[in-house]
């Protein structure tokens, strides 16, 4: 086999699992891979934070990606409580997985925005209060949620 048939063996391989997760996923897909790019952001945020305010510690950097693995742990448990009541009440599949999603997102942004601002980076009041606002809409639907 030559290397560019390796190559293309491997992007048809990669291509082919990408598109069995976002079949499986549907609808949760994009919220996932904007939460871990949003992960991401805040724990670099945070690390250029901590750098800048000479706060820098290697256990505070692991408890950070812990927590980061904790969300997505608490989407899985909502993902399974939306198979329950998907299988057992016939409602949409994701919808509980993916307000979670959501706001942990707009958390993760606020968090952003906090570490930005704490750097001495001017952020907009506006933008900070539209994502609060963001949140406590987020929080309100899943209030509201009906089973």
């Amino acid at each position: 086999m030559t290397t560019n048939e390796k190559a293309l063996s491997v992007k048809l391989i990669i291509s082919t699992v990408f598109s069995a997760v976002s079949i499986y996923f549907g609808e949760l897909i994009i919220p996932l891979c904007v939460l871990i790019i949003t992960m991401c952001l805040d724990y670099l945020t945070g690390m250029a934070k901590a750098y800048v305010n000479a706060e820098l510690s290697s256990r505070l950097g692991i408890k950070g990606i812990v927590k980061k693995v904790g969300y997505i742990v608490l989407i899985a448990c909502a993902a399974c409580a939306d198979y329950i009541t998907h299988s057992m009440l016939g409602n949409p599949r994701f919808s509980v997985a993916v307000l979670v999603n959501i706001w942990l997102i707009i958390n993760e942004l606020l968090s952003i925005l906090e570490n930005l601002s704490a750097m001495g980076v001017p952020v907009p009041k506006f933008l900070t209060e539209i994502t609060e606002k963001l949140r406590l809409k987020t929080e309100d639907q899943g209030k509201n949620h009906n089973i």
